[in-house]
This record gives structure tokens, C-alpha cells and sequence, in this order.
């Protein structure tokens, strides 16, 4: 669903790390070269809360480059969440 915006390049959704729940549904979000990503998350936040129960729809939103893909061209998303995590880890640091 996510992945038939237009302003979506790539898109995977994955489980992070969550102190209270233990994991927490994240949406990792590879988008076009655009000026407003706030905008475009709100529309996909408007839409998703239209078609999707609240338990399905993803907690957060993260906007990260080009996924790790293997040979194949498959999403390695061990990879990916080990890069999110480190990403996160770093952010709160600043």
C-alpha cells in the first residue's frame, strides 16, 4: 500500500526494538529528491489510518537511503535494522 505513492522509491516494514512492547512496527521509507518529506508522510499516515486497523499501521516513519539488497536484489532487512538502529542510536546522541 505504502509502496504505490509515487514519492515512494522503495519501502520495507520492519520490527525495531521497543521497551514497552518489546518491538514496535516501523516503516523504513526510501522516497524521491522532494523539499517537504513531512507533507508526504501525513498523506501516507491519512491514508493508511483510512485502511488499515490502528493495530496494523506502522508506529513510526523513517526516511533512510537505498536498502540493502543481496545478489538477488532481495531486501536484507537484518542489514537494514542493524543500520536504523545504529542510525537511532546516533540521532538521540545529538
Amino acid at each position: 500500500m505504502i509502496s504505490q505513492f509515487q514519492f515512494v522509491t522503495e519501502v520495507a516494514v520492519i520490527g525495531l526494538p521497543d521497551e514497552l512492547y518489546g518491538e514496535r512496527v516501523v516503516a523504513a521509507l526510501h522516497l524521491n529528491n522532494s523539499s517537504d518529506h513531512n507533507q508526504e508522510i501525513d498523506e501516507i499516515r491519512g491514508k493508511i489510518s483510512k485502511e488499515l486497523a490502528k493495530y496494523e499501521q506502522p508506529s513510526e516513519y523513517l526516511i533512510t537511503g537505498a536498502f540493502p539488497r543481496n545478489q538477488t536484489g532481495k531486501i536484507l532487512r537484518a542489514q537494514l535494522i542493524e543500520r536504523l538502529k545504529g542510525e537511532m542510536q546516533h540521532a538521540t546522541i545529538k
